[in-house]
Order: structure tokens, then sequence, then C-alpha cells
């Protein structure tokens, strides 16, 4: 998971998104509390070609490189109704992620703060997932190796990889195999002369860049000398 920087609104959010929310807040307020939502316009074509491009056709979670991601709502859409077409609550994740992991869970460190309805206010919610177009999970999370641990022990890096699968073992053999690629790069350019040297920690670098899968495993590999 690498901190991802969200383009501006698209249109159709502003448009259609804005007039459907609307119509949910009526609703709310009629006292309707069982909702249908238009996946055509949070689910749009141009959305996922906004956020494909922005994440660079990985799952803002796994950093797995998907074909057909999941439009996701950080915010579940079955509790936050109000928020369904909110730019700032969609990314795309890959379908294991998604819907068997995360699905509608979304903790908070104290849920007498919840919000429940639009009247209020999010910003009085502390979640425990982490949001990578919002906060920066290298604060939270790292790698040793191909395994991830939550940084010090912090609640937010555990719930974090524990609710969304991020330590399942089946998530990609070529997570284990990239892993071991860039150890063999990094063992052979310790021993290199100093232009192979250089030529060989360029290469490492690349894989550690936030376009290639697993990026964050990588940089942290680096880091630690790939001593894992």
């Amino acid at each position: 998971m690498r901190h991802i920087s969200r383009p501006s609104i698209p249109t159709i959010l502003q448009n259609e998104g804005e007039i459907e929310t609307k119509k949910l807040i009526k609703l709310y307020n009629q006292g309707i509390r069982k909702f249908s939502f238009d996946r055509n316009i949070y689910g749009n074509d141009k959305i996922r070609e906004i956020l494909k491009k922005v994440q660079f056709d990985k799952c803002c979670y796994c950093e797995k490189k998907v074909e057909m991601p999941d439009v996701e709502h950080f915010r579940p859409k079955s509790h936050y109704y109000w928020l369904v077409y909110d730019w700032k609550n969609l990314l795309l994740a890959c379908e294991t992620c998604n819907r068997m992991f995360k699905n509608d869970k979304f903790p908070i460190s104290d849920e007498k703060n919840q919000a429940k309805s639009h009247n209020d206010d999010i910003k009085n919610e502390n979640p425990l997932l982490i949001n990578p177009y919002e906060e920066n999970p290298e604060e939270f999370i790292e790698f040793k190796g191909t395994a991830i641990f939550a940084k010090n022990g912090n609640q937010k890096g555990k719930t974090t990889i524990s609710d969304i699968g991020l330590n399942r073992p089946t998530l990609d053999s070529r997570k284990i195999d990239l892993y071991k690629l860039c150890k063999t790069i990094y063992q052979l350019s310790q021993n290199a002369d100093a232009e192979r040297k250089k030529d060989l920690e360029n290469l490492l670098e690349e894989y550690s860049q936030k376009d290639k899968e697993y990026s964050l495993m990588i940089r942290c590999a680096i880091k630690d000398g790939f001593k894992y």
C-alpha cells in the first residue's frame, strides 16, 4: 500500500452524483432507511479510468495489478449513504481485498463517534483502516521480507492488515517471485564494481517506484538490505 494523490473530481459526480446524494438525504429525512444506489454513476467508466491511472492499475490496498478492479467505498455505502457518490470516498480495489475481506467493515477507535447520518460530522471519527488517499501508509505498515507488519505495533496498522487480509498467504505468487528477484539483484550489487553496482541499484530503485506491484515491500527490503 502506497500513498495516492487524488485528482480533481469527475464531472459526473459533480452533476449526477450530487443530484442523487440530495435525493438520498431527502429520503432519509422522510424516514426511509433502505436505499438503492446507481452503480452507473459511482462505477462510471470515466471514474474507473481516472482511478486506474493514479493507482497505476493496482489495488489500492494490496498493490496487486488488477485488470478489472472493484470501485470500493472506503466508508461502506451500506451505512454511509450520503457518501456513495463522494469522490473522496471512492477507490479501486481487487475483488479479494474488497469483497472477501474488507466488505462492509469500517472499524473506528470509538464507536460512539461514528456518524449515523448526513447530519453528523465524519471528522469526529477516527478510522482504524488506512486510507491511502488521505494518509501515508508507510507510517503504519512495513514489510520484513514478504511478511507485512504494523509499524511499532500500532493499532491502525494491525486492523488494516487483519481486516483487509494483507497477510493472506495466497495473496500472489508474483509477490514472492519479485522479492526473490530483487534480493538476487541486491546480492549481485554487493560484489559488483562501481559502475555495475550503480546500474543494479538503479534497477532496484525502479522496482520500488509507486507504479510497480508490491512497491512498498521492495522499498522496505532495500532499506533493510534484504536481510529477511
